[in-house]
This record gives structure tokens, C-alpha cells and sequence, in this order.
């Protein structure tokens, strides 16, 4: 594995912590210079579990990851070592981020999200530098705030594929994944910061990255099935301001999106909105439904 430079870590995070505070402005002045540093988005997402659709075996996987953050103590009191990843694994559009995002809002974290490819530097050693900015910044971010700190990364098979390794730039494939799997094991002290990653191709995934210690729990998040369309339905088109003719239903719109993911029904009900002030009409109609379906 490629070890942190003292003098480069210690840098960095003096650069960042220069600007923490607690509260107010200060606070402000803390997450924007950690997204400068990190190449990350940071917020805090106002959506909980309560917004998120699934059957119920995935929601009680969900709420654990929850209370992993809620009942630290708990676990910590009973000897009980929490997980420092967890990876979401499904087919795109199926709800990943915004799975993470939903905890993050549920336990009153920060959320930072990173696009592994974005973090898949362009010079030598720059992709592993971007790593240990990332954690540095959350560590930061979690001990200047007093909040917890969930690290997204999404497409990590982007650097963290089995097949990527030893390519151009040196092996900067290796340098990156190493210096994740080095963040990963350091971290073990800094309470409220735990890692999700997403891929939409978990095969690919080198196995280094699910050992226990790094992405040892995995989570799949599949396709909807007919009550979870539905209810996506009702969700999405129910944001639409417009309403549906009254010759249409939701089991009418359900019946229709068989097979797709809720980023595609919401892109649906949104079309289908364009769709319907394009032509001035007052209600969505099933043909506008149709051609919304068939245009995404």
C-alpha cells in the first residue's frame, strides 16, 4: 500500500483546519474549503429513510446502517467493531446515491460525494494525493462540526477494478486504489465517518477492496418491483404540479414501466410534464404518459 507523506498529510490538513469553526460563517468557511480540497460535493441532504422506497428486507439493512451512527456507543460498549465500508451494488438508475444520501439525512450527517473517476488523478500520484485529501477533509469536517461525516464514492469500480491495474501512467490505478485501502485501515479511531461506495459492476471489483476492514458488507439494490413502481409513481408524479386526466390511474402508469428503475420513472414523470405544457393541456394524459415512456 502507498503510505500517507507526514509532511504532505500534515500540510493538507493544517491548510483545512485553518478554516474550521463550529458554527455560523465559520462552518461555511469549513465545508468550502474542504470542497476545494477534496474535489467533493459537501451537504447535508434534508431526504431520510422516510423517503425512501424498497421492500422492507432492504430498509432493514438500510436502518442498520442507521443506527451504525445513532448507537455507536452501543456497539462500541458491547466490544463490537462497526463496519468502515459498506458497498451498494445494482444495475444504474436503481437508487444507490440516493440511498446514501437518505442515511446521511437520517442521522444528521455530512455527506460527501465523490466520483471515483474524478478522483483518478491525471499525473503521477495525484490520484492517491486526491484520497488522502478526501480523508483528511472528512476528519476535519467531523471533528471541527461534531457531526458525522459519510464518505460516498460512486462508479469505484472506475480505479478499483481488477482490470484496470498496471496500466498507463505508471500503474496510477494501483497508486489510487492502494492509497483508499491505506485511508480505509487508518482510520479506525475517527469516530462518524464510515465509507459507502457504488458500483454498478461489482464483479469487476478487486478483491482487496472487499476484505474485512474496507468493503467487507455489501448491500444490493435492485430494480423496483410492481408495489415499489407504484409507489414511485405516486412519489414522482405526484412532485409534477400538473394532474393526471381522469381517465388515468397509477396502476395504469405502473403497468407501464415494468422492468425500469426510479431514475427512469422520475425522468418519465417529468417528460411527461414537459410533454403536457408543451401542448397547453391542464392534465397529464396516458398518450402524453406513452410518448414520455417511449421518448426517455
Amino acid at each position: 500500500s502507498v503510505a500517507s507523506t507526514p509532511s504532505t498529510t500534515a500540510s493538507t490538513s493544517a491548510s483545512v483546519a485553518s478554516h474550521a469553526a463550529l458554527s455560523g460563517s465559520d462552518l461555511e468557511k469549513l465545508v468550502e474549503a474542504v470542497k476545494s480540497k477534496t474535489k467533493a460535493d459537501v451537504v447535508k441532504p434534508k431526504e431520510t429513510l422516510a423517503d425512501y422506497v424498497c421492500d422492507d428486507i432492504l430498509m432493514a439493512e438500510l436502518q442498520e446502517v442507521k443506527s451504525f451512527f445513532e448507537d455507536a456507543g452501543t456497539y462500541s460498549a458491547a466490544g463490537i467493531k462497526l463496519p468502515k465500508g459498506i458497498l451498494f451494488k445494482g444495475v444504474p438508475g436503481t437508487g444507490k446515491t440516493y440511498a446514501a444520501r437518505c442515511i446521511a439525512g437520517s442521522t444528521d450527517c455530512w455527506f460527501m460525494t465523490c466520483t471515483a473517476s474524478a478522483l483518478q488523478g491525471q499525473y503521477i500520484g495525484s490520484g492517491a494525493e486526491n484520497i488522502r485529501n478526501v480523508f483528511i477533509g472528512a476528519k476535519t469536517l467531523q471533528e471541527k462540526s461534531g457531526k458525522g461525516v459519510i464518505i460516498f464514492l460512486d462508479e469505484l469500480d472506475s480505479f478499483g477494478s481488477r482490470d484496470s491495474h498496471g496500466g498507463g501512467a505508471g500503474g496510477e490505478e494501483d497508486r489510487t486504489l492502494n492509497q483508499l485501502l491505506a485511508e480505509m485501515s487508518g482510520f479506525e479511531d475517527a469516530e462518524g465517518i464510515m465509507v459507502l461506495g457504488a458500483t454498478n459492476y461489482p464483479d469487476r471489483l478487486d478483491d482487496a477492496l472487499l476484505r474485512s476492514g474496507r468493503f467487507s458488507r455489501q448491500i444490493n439494490i435492485n430494480l423496483p418491483d410492481d408495489y415499489e413502481r407504484e409507489k414511485l409513481v405516486e412519489y414522482y408524479f405526484g412532485k409534477i404540479k400538473i394532474p393526471l386526466d381522469r381517465d388515468v390511474d397509477v396502476a395504469d402508469i405502473t403497468a407501464l414501466t415494468k422492468s425500469l428503475s426510479p431514475a427512469d420513472i422520475c425522468e418519465i414523470a417529468n417528460e411527461a410534464g414537459i410533454l403536457t405544457i408543451r401542448e397547453k393541456a391542464t392534465t397529464i394524459t396516458l398518450r402524453v404518459v406513452n410518448e414520455a415512456i417511449n421518448k426517455v
